[in-house]
């Protein structure tokens, strides 16, 4: 017998996907802040919103621009995945570059080499648009 996934709507999926990102990002960081502490916690906390702010636009963009498409051919997808890696990629530079300077508007020398060493997951996350958008236009969430 197939272990076959419930038959829910998309809009149930989405919700179902966006519920269960926010319960995880919150179990982490409930298990981090009493680990850290509140200024290592506070530092850390302050990359990942850069962080997720340009995986949250770069993901979103791409993703759009490949569903509103109305015959997606391999160039499309092709096209759209190196460009949206290109622009993390430039992102992740142009970050990590202005990090001594960000580590002083904090006063925080740590900050410096937090981006530093979280600066490639926008590049990583990129990566997921793709297949993502492909999921969404056949609406297999």
């Amino acid at each position: 017998m197939a272990f076959g996934l419930p038959s829910l709507s998309p809009t149930a999926w989405i919700t179902v996907e966006s519920l269960t990102q926010q319960v995880l990002w919150l179990i982490l960081f409930a298990i981090l802040a009493p680990i850290l502490g509140p200024r290592p916690y506070g530092v850390f906390s302050i990359v990942m919103v850069f962080v997720g702010f340009s995986e949250f636009i770069l993901i979103e963009g791409s993703v759009e621009a490949l569903v509103t498409v109305d015959k997606l051919d391999y160039l499309h997808t092709t096209t759209a995945n190196l460009a949206s890696c290109g622009i993390a990629l430039t992102f992740a530079l142009v970050i990590s570059a202005f990090a001594p300077v960000i580590g002083l508007l904090f006063h925080d020398e740590e900050i410096k080499r937090i981006i530093w060493t979280l600066a490639p997951l926008p590049v990583l996350s990129s990566l997921s648009s793709t297949p993502i958008a492909i999921m969404r236009r056949s609406l297999k969430y």
